[in-house]
């Protein structure tokens, strides 16, 4: 929002009204303050993807990480996952409650068999 403010208020007021316009934000005919400030509370309460893309007209370039689309192998499509946790001693149960839970539709992943 900061570099929005910076950005957009270096324009003249007529610019920064009609930018505001295009993107359906709030903008006033009066204000008694700095360029910056009015920025700042006319997009205040703007949603994330309006401001991603004012941002973007005005020049700045967002770094957004990359999501991994790869799917372990131990999780079953489609199916709730679970996280079954279990002393060494109760391992054979961990793994009968696994395949058992196949039949409800959940997918478990047993610490240290499934790895």
């Amino acid at each position: 929002m900061k570099e929005i403010a910076q950005r957009l208020g270096s324009e003249q007021w007529s610019l920064i009204d009609l930018t505001l316009k295009q993107f359906d934000l709030p903008w006033s005919e009066q204000w008694n303050g700095d360029s910056s400030s009015y920025i700042l509370a006319m997009i205040a309460k703007s949603p994330d993807e309006t401001l991603v893309e004012l941002a973007q007209h005005l020049g700045f370039v967002l770094e957004v990480p990359a999501s991994s689309h790869i799917e372990p192998a131990f999780w079953q499509k489609g199916m709730f996952r679970l996280f079954i946790s279990h002393l060494a001693l109760h391992k054979k149960l961990a793994s009968e409650l696994q395949t058992s839970l196949l039949h409800y539709g959940i997918s478990g992943f047993v610490a240290h068999s499934d790895i």
